[in-house]
């Protein structure tokens, strides 16, 4: 990444406490367009190798808090801070949900759990995120007004379910700042949304599967929309969306969405990766496993 060194699991690893590999166009990509952090103080929230960590202090972030609730990613981000001569004492193995700071942060940045599972499905932690994919960006959004300073900036690269024009997670946005004036920028990183049904298809097996898509029906959600979001301080309050010019080329062996075929190929090997995870610790409860293993 630029100058520095990132290392992180390949992603066909298998095992509960995997660390989410680089994706060129989520995770990669948000760390190569983060705004400048000159003398801030930033959140990294679901660090897991610490990339965006490291771009941030790149960035001239003067301290970085780095979160993640899986102790694995934590020894990661801290060896790859070090690697790349970075300090690493802000790396914090908690629960995003009881993280507590005595001061705000300038700058929150995320790249959450996204994908939209069916309920009680085999999916890895780092990737499921609730029935329409939200539920991490819900709890983002409701705790970054304790976490982010008036006027911070605020990253996400996401995948988000909606209707053609308009994604779910577009509209939180806009309903959570409608009171303060900031610009919201949305930039498509694929070139168009892509029909729900060939996203619901890869958990077609599924007995929850019909009740699923009912759901998602019933909500107007009929496309899955791939975005890069920053929302920054602005005189008025502004929302634009545009399409990105180019999407990045791939970076040596990472597996990473190039186009929604690819997106979907990643799905089905984190579900097999975390039926896989199942099948050979078949004793894991939902709470220490990140997959969701049904109870013994």
């Amino acid at each position: 990444m630029g100058t520095d060194f990132i290392f992180t699991d390949r992603a066909d690893y298998v095992g509960e406490d995997r660390v989410l590999y680089l994706s060129d166009n989520e995770s990669l990509l948000r760390a190569q367009t983060l705004p400048d952090c000159r003398e801030g103080r930033v959140l990294d929230v679901g660090t897991g190798s610490g990339v965006q960590t490291v771009a941030a202090f790149r960035r001239g972030a003067t301290s970085v808090v780095s979160v993640d609730i899986n102790p694995r990613a934590t020894d990661m981000a801290r060896f790859n801070l070090a690697l790349n001569g970075l300090p690493t004492d802000g790396v914090v193995l908690t629960d995003f949900a009881e993280l507590e700071s005595d001061a705000p942060f300038d700058l929150m940045v995320s790249n959450p759990p996204f994908v939209p599972v069916p309920p009680d499905t085999q999916f890895m932690r780092s990737g499921a995120s609730g029935q329409d994919g939200l539920d991490f960006i819900r709890l983002l959004l409701e705790r970054r007004t304790a976490l982010l300073a008036k006027g911070g900036t605020f990253c996400l690269v996401s995948i988000s379910v909606g209707p053609f024009a308009f994604s779910e997670l577009e509209r939180l946005l806009v309903a959570d700042y409608h009171q303060e004036s900031v610009r919201i920028d949305v930039q498509t990183i694929f070139p168009a949304p892509a029909p729900i049904e060939d996203f619901i298809d890869v958990f077609g097996d599924l007995s929850t599967a019909n009740d699923w898509r009912k759901s998602l029906r019933a909500a107007g959600f009929t496309h899955l929309h791939n975005l890069l979001v920053t929302v920054s301080k602005a005189p008025l309050s502004e929302f634009r969306r545009t399409a990105l010019a180019r999407t990045l080329p791939p970076v040596g062996e990472n597996k990473g969405s190039v186009d929604w075929p690819d997106y979907l190929d990643e799905v089905r090997l984190a579900r097999a990766s975390a039926q896989q995870t199942c099948s050979l610790s078949p004793g894991l409860d939902r709470a220490s496993n990140t997959g969701n293993c049904p109870q013994p």
